[in-house]
């Protein structure tokens, strides 16, 4: 009978799932063809011209956080403590930052894999700070 603890193999196919989802959050900017053309059109009107520099300094810091969070997500799946505590400052970071972005338009399929990745991720974070995966962390 096979065993019910969690494998380091298992937790790092989480990990990695819950990273490849987030990829997939971003389709809409792969294919904008999914966004209805008045929900396009919409979105480009929210971003006018004084508010351009604000949408730049946005762009700028997700580029930033998503670098960090890769970094993070390489510590966890090597196990170092420090990943554990930086990819759960960095989730969090990035949930409390969304208000910030003002208008947010985007398709289902976006937003499915969206939610999904914030689901993996939770799961990830509590399976981090419980027996038996963080004594995985040195």
């Amino acid at each position: 009978m096979a065993s019910m603890m969690p494998s380091r193999r298992g937790f790092r196919i989480l990990v990695i799932v819950g990273f490849l989802l987030g990829i997939a959050g971003m389709v809409d900017t792969v294919f904008p063809s999914l966004l209805p053309s008045d929900a396009r059109a919409l979105f480009d009107a929210a971003k006018t011209k004084p508010v351009e520099t604000y949408w730049k300094f946005m762009a700028t810091l997700s580029v930033v956080f998503s670098l960090a969070q890769l970094v993070a997500i390489v510590g966890v799946i090597l196990f170092r403590r420090w990943g554990r505590h930086a990819y759960t400052i960095l989730t969090v970071g990035g949930i409390l930052l969304l208000p910030f972005y003002q208008v947010l338009i985007a398709s289902g399929f976006s937003s499915m894999f969206g939610a999904a990745s914030t689901v993996v991720a939770g799961m990830v974070i509590t399976l981090m700070y419980l027996p038996p995966v963080r004594e995985f962390f040195w």
